[in-house]
């Protein structure tokens, strides 16, 4: 089912359609065409690798690490949730240690800050190097329910049981 919904090109949609329904954005001149219709099945990611996720969740749920925002490793030696996965590949000499940028921003394999580098993505299995899950109700990236206030405790929940 599409719906041309007309909207300026500033816009806010976040309103008109809810988050956790698919969506399809089409633009023209004349606004949005929105298509709300659900997949015939839901969305489904492989799932990753048993041993890789056994060891993340532990990892998170161990209280060894503080957890962090908006960057995978920050100079106070906080985590996101996915800088918790890049420490347990760089322990598993997967990829090297992290270099210190002059921001003390840690950085993976060069360039990576916010994301799992494809090393470890694949390393762990993951289809994806910020999957999505849902927790209480909202689907979203790792990144983000780790950047908005959810736990470790919770995260790890979610890995547990959608990845």
């Amino acid at each position: 089912m599409a719906v041309d919904v007309p909207v300026m090109p500033d816009d806010d949609l976040s309103e008109l359609i809810p988050y956790d329904q698919p969506v399809r954005f089409v633009t023209d001149t004349e606004g949005v065409t929105v298509d709300r219709a659900p997949d015939p099945e839901p969305y489904r990611t492989p799932p990753m690798n048993p041993e890789r996720k056994a060891e993340w969740v532990a990892d998170l749920r161990s209280g060894k690490y503080t957890q962090g925002k908006n960057t995978l490793r920050d100079a106070d030696d906080h985590f996101c949730c996915l800088g918790v996965a890049c420490d347990r590949a760089v322990k598993n000499n997967v990829i090297p240690e992290p270099n210190q940028h002059c921001d003390g921003e840690w950085v993976y394999l060069s360039h990576e800050t916010a994301h799992l580098p494809d090393a470890v993505k694949d390393w762990m299995g993951l289809a994806d190097w910020d999957p999505m899950v849902t927790i209480d109700g909202v689907t979203a990236p790792l990144s983000h329910h780790n950047d908005y206030g959810r736990t470790f405790a919770q995260i790890a929940d979610a890995i547990e049981a959608q990845l």
